[in-house]
């Protein structure tokens, strides 16, 4: 098995690199990587820095590279009034909420390509998420991730809850999700409410709480998918 973890910000990976054994670390493409394992498992954990498009090539370069069988997106992000800071959020559905092409006709959030406005999570690392989350005490929640090139206001938070359904935002799943899809390679996110749209109050005050559930979060992954 070989699994490989994206985050986009040093505080979103640097406790989960202590995981890895055996550690090579490289640059590439402008894009931090480091490989090694987790007893049985090889692992790729990448820092992609924020925004689609840097996640997206940190994606495509992850598979062309490493070829793994699964891809996890690990972050921070901003919640709905019906999260609470420090939920945890498993992925069913990714959406891109910023994708805007109803001029000639699709509806908003329509991937060209893939002629989808939901991509879906890998069934199996759902479930792997969740019981990983669940180990760790955490209570978490199905959620349909929202992507867009944007901290947004409580008021857009609402609007793109509303539209899609949505109860977290953030800037990089979906953009890897449709990498994932594109190359049939199963994804999977976790994601933990950082924020309710008063982005940088709340944001400063608990991203490191954040970061250090989604660290525990993955090293009992790792302990479950290793039995």
């Amino acid at each position: 098995m070989k699994i490989a973890i994206i985050g986009a910000m040093d505080l979103e990976i640097d406790q989960i690199l202590h995981l890895v054994q055996n550690k090579k670390k490289y640059t590439f493409c402008q894009t931090f990587f480091c490989e090694g394992r987790y007893e049985n498992t090889s692992l790729v954990v990448s820092k992609c820095c924020p925004g689609k498009v840097n996640a997206a090539i940190c994606a495509q370069t992850i598979i062309l590279k490493h070829a793994p069988n699964q891809i996890i997106n690990v972050g921070v992000a901003g919640g709905t009034k019906e999260m609470n800071i420090g939920d945890v959020a498993i992925a069913t559905d990714f959406v891109q909420y910023d994708v805007d092409a109803s001029f000639v006709g699709d509806p908003v959030g329509l991937i060209s390509g893939i002629n989808l406005l939901k991509i879906k999570a890998s069934k199996t690392i759902f479930e792997n998420l969740w019981a990983a989350a669940s180990k760790t005490k955490a209570s978490p929640k199905r959620s349909i991730v929202a992507t867009g090139d944007k901290f947004l206001s409580c008021e857009e938070i609402a609007k793109t809850q509303k539209q899609f359904g949505a109860n977290v935002v953030e800037m990089e799943a979906a953009a890897i999700a449709q990498a994932c899809f594109k190359a049939s390679v199963d994804f999977g996110a976790v994601k933990v409410v950082s924020d309710n749209g008063n982005a940088q109050s709340e944001y400063e005050k608990f991203k490191f709480k954040a970061a250090s559930k989604l660290s525990k979060i993955i090293e009992q992954y790792l302990k479950l998918i290793n039995k």
